[in-house]
């Protein structure tokens, strides 16, 4: 099954829709890629390929522990974003008027604020952004990522 793609991103799944678009679940586009970099990684210091001393087998698990981690770890909030896509009229005043408030809510969450979800990437001429995921419990909110934290 092919994933779907917006702009870089990959949708994991769809969140929620609403009157001004819809929210889907997304994977860093990087991840992917950083997985398959990790498999080459893992294979070119791979001790069995070779004829070699334990203390050279200990130096080749060594280099190969990073790559190891960067395959098996789980995805983090840095790894995963909520993807608004903006469904609006393609001309006309609504269109306009849509555009201005995809433009404003960029700008706005491009401050940083204390208490918004912090804008991880965004495409005016797609009408999409992706933000930090939030996780919802019954008291509150909690940002699974912080923007100190994006790489």
């Amino acid at each position: 099954m092919t994933q779907q793609k917006i702009g870089p991103w990959e949708v994991i799944k769809p969140l929620g829709k609403g009157g001004q678009g819809q929210v889907s679940l997304v994977r860093r586009p990087g991840r992917v890629q950083e997985r398959k970099e990790a498999i080459q990684e893992i294979v070119a210091a791979s001790p069995w390929q070779h004829n070699i001393s334990t203390q050279e087998v200990t130096q080749a698990v060594e280099r190969m522990a990073p790559a190891i981690w960067k395959y098996v770890r789980p995805e983090t909030g840095d790894d995963l974003g909520a993807l608004k896509q903006f469904m609006m009229p393609e001309s006309g005043p609504d269109a306009d008027e849509a555009v201005k408030r995809l433009k404003n809510e960029i700008l706005i969450l491009r401050q940083g604020r204390p208490g918004l979800v912090g804008l991880i990437d965004a495409n005016e001429t797609e009408r999409w952004i992706v933000t930090e995921l939030m996780s919802a419990t019954s008291d509150s909110f909690s940002c699974l990522s912080s923007p100190n934290d994006r790489r």
